[in-house]
This record gives C-alpha cells, structure tokens and sequence, in this order.
C-alpha cells in the first residue's frame, strides 16, 4: 500500500489525484502546516526538506519532489496510460513538459508567491519588483503552453491525460493566489474545464473538501 503525506491547499493533491487515478490501495496523512508538523522530526526522517508532498513506495521506499512522485506513480502502473512507456515516441516530449512545468513555470510562480524567499530582507520595493518581474515570466510561460494546446490538445499529449495534465491543473490552482488568471487563455480554460471533469480528479477533490473548479 502507497502512504502519501500531504496538507490541504498544498501541491500535494496532484499525487492524491494520481493515486485515485490509478485506484490502487493508499492511505493518506495530512499534516498540520500551521502547527509545523512537516519541521516535526518524524516527518523530517521521510522528507528532510520539510515540504509536502512525500510519498512511501509499496516497497517501503521514499520519494519526494511532486513532478518526482508524478512520474514515479505512472511508470509503476503503465497499465493506466499516465504517462508514455520510456521506448515511446512520446516520452521525451512528457519528459520535457514535466521538467519545463516544475523548473520554468511553477519555480516562477514561487518567486512571485514568495519573493522575500529569493531576495531576504529588502524593500517592499525591492519585493514588488521581482514579483512584478517574476509574474510576466510566468504569463511568458503560459502564453508558450497556450500555443502548445491551441495546435495539439486538448491535452499535453494530444487526446491523452497524463500526470503532466495534472501537474499543470495543480500549478494553475496556485497561480489563482496570484494576479494571473490562467483563464484569461481559452485553450488552458478548455483544459482546466475537462481535467475538472475527470472522475478520479472529482474524487479527490471531494475527499479533500475541495469545491467548485480546480481553478
């Protein structure tokens, strides 16, 4: 059985999506961020960032990281088609995706979350500046998927969800604390309609008191 340690509001939900996904048997538990229960030193011993997501295998193993326990969930379970086999002409593409989402796309989203986290202790000037800054790489990045979907969607994959479909729905969800509506791109709105619709994406939703759209 996967133990999957998350929080609520937190990219964990993308693995809990993917685990429903898969139906297979899990079992979830969710820390308590206000109380610091990710700095607890039991949590530590799983994931020594003390961040959420963390994942124990069915082999006991660890792994943390999001796109990291994406990928990991697909590749054991192929049978569910989250993700292309590594011998597919697709998988280079996936992997590209995964990679562009997690290292250009939401590490830009943070910078602008949290800008006092890549600069310390400066002006608000100085914070309104790298937010600024780093909210119109982030509408660079989108505008780059909008054109991706417009030409090959619905899906990153074309007519095939993958958990790169996830991680974009979740980063999106996130995207919604800042000033930056991934709505305002049709084709991202008819993606985030259609990941929203999916049966496994509701179930988890529900189970974490999640209403209305992902975002």
């Amino acid at each position: 059985m996967y133990k999957l340690y998350s929080a609520y509001g937190t990219m964990g939900l993308s693995a809990h999506i993917v685990l429903e996904a898969l139906d297979v048997p899990y079992e979830i538990h969710f820390l308590d961020l206000e109380a610091n229960e990710q700095k607890s030193s039991n949590y530590l011993k799983i994931n020594p960032n003390g961040r959420v997501p963390a994942l124990i295998l069915q082999d006991g193993k660890i792994i943390y990281e999001s796109s990291a326990i994406l990928v990991t969930l697909a590749d054991a379970h192929p049978e569910a088609g989250l993700a292309p086999p590594p011998e597919e002409a697709q998988r280079p593409e996936f992997l590209q995706w995964m990679f562009f989402l997690t290292n250009s796309l939401q590490a830009t989203m943070m910078h602008a979350l949290y800008p006092d986290r890549l600069v310390g202790d400066v002006s608000e000037d100085v914070l309104d500046a790298v937010r600024s800054g780093a909210l119109q790489r982030v509408e660079s990045y989108l505008k780059i998927i909008e054109a991706h979907l417009a030409k090959n969607g619905p899906y990153f994959l074309g007519n095939k969800t993958s958990v790169a479909d996830i991680h974009l729905a979740l980063t999106c969800r996130a995207l919604c604390k800042t000033s930056v509506s991934p709505r305002n791109y049709p084709h991202i709105a008819t993606f985030l309609n259609k990941i929203d619709a999916l049966p496994y994406v509701r179930r988890a939703c529900e189970q974490e008191n999640i209403e209305g759209t992902l975002a």
